[in-house]
């Protein structure tokens, strides 16, 4: 059961990587992204993410980048 919650983490990481997201978070790179990902959400590690409690701000921070992507296309 916990690899089925694990998917918030892993599209955190898809996503730090991805360079329209790095310049959409203000980020020059993917640690970048990273490091200000953790920051904003307040965690210690992308794993943090698929926490039951995070589900729901990631969910609405990542639909929010994709509105801001889709507006630019």
């Amino acid at each position: 059961m916990e690899s089925a919650k694990a998917w918030r983490s892993q599209q955190a990481a898809i996503l730090c990587a991805d360079p329209d997201f790095q310049r959409y978070f203000g980020a020059l790179s993917d640690t970048a992204a990273t490091e200000k990902l953790r920051a904003h959400f307040s965690i210690s590690s992308r794993r943090d993410l698929d926490l039951d409690g995070m589900a729901k701000r990631w969910d609405e921070f990542v639909a929010i980048y994709h509105l801001h992507r889709d507006r630019l296309r």
